[in-house]
């Protein structure tokens, strides 16, 4: 009887406990309204983008290559094939992202990798859902591409994890995140050729003896932010087909156009300027060396990724690699540390940025 009368008391409460949720949440977003979820302009929907933003992304739909998942700029038939995959096949069955690799989604993976805002996850994995319907059919199994101990221990948590974490959500597959570690400690591929990415990762995973046993005869998709040259989702593929796993795919945020480098774009309107190492500056909204850092990269039409340190762990990340420096801005070219504005002023000042700039092209 008990029982019975709680039950009757929850169906009663339940729709009064959800209008009160929406209640309260109408209130906060009247208080705090949504903002975009890359340039904080305020929203009408929370966890989106504003057109703006939205607009400067380039989504892969079809038609496109198969395996590669790389778009076509007109059908050629339903058994053609891109020539990077005929060229450099991969050791994946297939792979999938959902946008070109551009200045702006290289901004929010930006700030999901190295800004400490895990909650844009949510916003990249509905995206990459849409873009891999096909691996959804008869089941599989969600495998992130590992960090290295060290390196999670650093940035607090995997953007792989994250990634994955949502998809699971909206799709029901199973996550495994103890399928496979990373046991190398590998530099970071930015700045590296195709060559030199496969050599960094060669090695660097290890899968898991039961690993049979825990993916139970399903595909695994492998889960990753970008897609670059395919180095490291190759390497991981290798170890486990080694351990006896066949059916792999691979699905990512964003992937280059091309699969010998990182095309760059430009600061200014997306003019895409070459191919560079990625620049970082980490910087206050109210530092008034950091705007003249990046209106000097700007004037030398150079594309670079802003991180805010107001979050104190970001700020942690900053001085790590800065060598403990705690002013802004601190300026990377891609791993290498060049300084504040007054290091970046006098390389220009001693006519030297501009070679460096050009090395990075190269």
């Amino acid at each position: 009887m008990d029982t019975q009368i709680d039950h009757v008391k929850e169906h009663f409460l339940n729709p009064i406990k959800l209008f009160s949720k929406k209640v309260s949440k109408s209130s906060l977003n009247f208080i705090y309204p949504p903002t975009c979820l890359n340039c904080q302009e305020p929203l009408l929907i929370e966890d989106n983008l504003c057109a703006s933003c939205w607009s400067r992304l380039h989504p892969i739909t079809e038609p496109l290559c198969p395996i590669l998942g790389l778009p076509f700029d007109v059908y050629l038939g339903p058994d053609a094939i891109s020539a990077q995959a005929i060229a450099n096949p991969p050791i994946f069955d297939r792979s999938r992202s959902a946008f070109i690799y551009s200045d702006m989604s290289l901004s929010i993976i930006s700030q999901l990798k190295y800004g400490d805002r895990p909650e844009l996850a949510k916003y990249c994995a509905r995206l990459m859902v849409s873009s891999m319907k096909q691996f959804l059919e008869g089941g599989a199994i969600l495998v992130p591409v590992p960090l290295h101990w060290s390196r999670q221990l650093r940035r607090n948590y995997n953007q792989a994890n994250e990634l994955a974490f949502e998809i699971a959500k909206i799709t029901k597959l199973k996550l495994v995140t103890s399928l496979v570690k990373r046991i190398k400690r590998t530099k970071s591929q930015v700045g590296l050729n195709s060559t030199q990415r496969n050599k960094n990762v060669a090695g660097a995973f290890k899968v898991a003896p039961n690993a049979l046993e825990l993916s139970k005869g399903k595909r695994i998709i492998i889960v990753d932010d970008v897609i670059t040259t395919g180095a490291t989702v190759n390497s991981l593929t290798k170890s486990l087909k080694k351990a006896g796993i066949k059916k792999i795919d691979v699905i990512s945020f964003a992937r280059v156009a091309s699969s010998v480098d990182i095309p760059i774009y430009s600061a200014n309107k997306n003019n895409k300027v070459g191919k560079m190492s990625k620049i970082t500056i980490y910087t206050t909204t109210t530092c008034p060396y950091c705007h003249a850092a990046k209106a000097l990269l700007n004037k030398k039409n150079i594309e670079f990724i802003e991180i805010s340190v107001n979050n104190p762990k970001v700020r942690e990340n900053m001085m790590e690699r800065a060598g403990g420096r705690r002013s802004v801005p601190q300026i990377f070219f891609g791993e290498q540390h060049i300084g504040g504005f007054d290091d970046l002023a006098e390389l220009d000042r001693n006519n030297k940025l501009d070679g460096l700039l050009q090395q990075l092209k190269a």
